[in-house]
C-alpha cells in the first residue's frame, strides 16, 4: 500500500487551510515549494499516520478551534500532535527529576547513621542554633 499523502496549505489572505492538486509522483523529493501569487504551500508526506477518535471537552474544542483560525497552526491535528509532544517531552523530564531524587535518596541512606535520634533531638539543636544567632536588625 503506497503512503498517503496530506499536502498542506494556508491562505493567509482568507486565513484557512485550502487545497491544491500536488504534483505527479516522482517529481518530488520529501518536501517542495510551489509559489503561485502570495501563496507558499510545502507538499509533506506523512507515512506511519494512524487515526484514532479523542474526546475533548467543550472548552478544549474550543482552543483547538482558535488555534487554527488564528492561524497559528494549519489544522486541529498538528495542534493536538504538539500537545502530544509537550506532554512527552514534560513526561520525560519528570521521570529524570524522580530517577534524581531515588539517587539522593540512596546516597543519603548509605551515607551511614544520622546524627539524631529522634524528632525531639532534631528540635532541640534547631532551637540552640536559634539561640546562638546574633540578632538581626531587620526586626
Amino acid at each position: 500500500m503506497a503512503p498517503r499523502r496530506f499536502v498542506r496549505s494556508f491562505d493567509p489572505v482568507e486565513g484557512r487551510p485550502v487545497s491544491f492538486n500536488p504534483p505527479p509522483a516522482g517529481r518530488t523529493k520529501g518536501a517542495w515549494l510551489f509559489l503561485v501569487g502570495i501563496f507558499a504551500t510545502i507538499d509533506t508526506v506523512m507515512t506511519n499516520v494512524s487515526k484514532i477518535s479523542v474526546a475533548l471537552t467543550p472548552e478544549m474544542t474550543e482552543l483547538v478551534r482558535q488555534a487554527v483560525d488564528s492561524g497559528e497552526y494549519a489544522t486541529g491535528s498538528e495542534v493536538i500532535r504538539e500537545a502530544l509532544r509537550e506532554w512527552k517531552l514534560r513526561r520525560t523530564l519528570r521521570q529524570h527529576e524522580h530517577a534524581e531524587l531515588q539517587r539522593l535518596w540512596a546516597e543519603g541512606m548509605n551515607s551511614g547513621p544520622a546524627r539524631f535520634g529522634s524528632m525531639d533531638a532534631i528540635k532541640r539543636e534547631a532551637r540552640r542554633r536559634l539561640a546562638a544567632e546574633p540578632p538581626s536588625n531587620n526586626g
